[in-house]
């Protein structure tokens, strides 16, 4: 893949838990780093779950390799496009030679 291709800048984000007044952990997220990638959706599903519709999309990013990355939980990080929340489910170096990154990513829709 060129760097061409990758024409979406992405906000990679983990979550850093936090604790409130009550003492309960709460979810918080601090930016990392960004990259420029390519997005391509990879289909969808519709659900009807306690009277709400919602909507799920697959997405597949690519990037060029970073170390931080590859190393990382997928449950804990996500990528963020401006207001869209992309939840990470993997992250695989395709060829093992640490030059681009696959990510797959589910955007959940209300």
């Amino acid at each position: 893949m060129t760097a061409g291709n990758r024409t979406t800048r992405v906000e990679f984000q983990k979550n850093t838990p936090t604790t409130n007044t009550d003492g309960q952990s709460v979810d918080s997220w601090s930016t990392q780093f960004f990259r420029w990638v390519s997005l391509q959706a990879r289909g969808g599903r519709e659900s009807f779950l306690f009277i709400q519709l919602g909507a799920d999309i697959s997405h597949v990013l690519n990037c060029d390799y970073t170390p931080e990355l590859a190393a990382a939980v997928p449950s804990l990080w996500r990528a963020k496009i401006g207001s869209r929340i992309l939840n990470i489910g993997a992250i695989i170096d395709q060829d093992g030679n640490r030059k681009a990154l696959r990510i797959l990513a589910t955007e959940s829709l209300p």
